[in-house]
């Protein structure tokens, strides 16, 4: 009973993965943006080699992190800023 409920788990798992592939391939954007696969969309990975293409999900989550951080780091000084018109650079 417990291998037959695992298995068609699996099953619809790998199918619903497969459907999600077919769409995207046909050009239709499903994925979370933060998934690396929907990198594919922009930018042919294939055109990497495999080193290049593993050191690069490894650093995703720094690459994230400090984009994360670099655009709250802006929104707080443009909010600031904007509090206090009479800073240069302020408009």
């Amino acid at each position: 009973m417990i291998r037959s409920t695992v298995r068609d788990r699996l099953f619809r798992v790998l199918a619903t993965e497969e459907l999600v592939d077919r769409m995207e391939q046909d050009g239709l954007s499903v994925r979370e943006a933060d998934d690396p696969r929907a990198v594919q969309r922009v930018l042919p990975i294939d055109d990497f080699s495999a080193n290049i293409r593993t050191a690069a999900m490894i650093a995703l989550p720094v690459y994230l992190a400090f984009f994360r951080l670099e655009n709250a780091v802006r929104e707080i000084i443009s909010k600031r800023m904007h509090k206090h018109p009479s800073w240069p650079l302020a408009r």
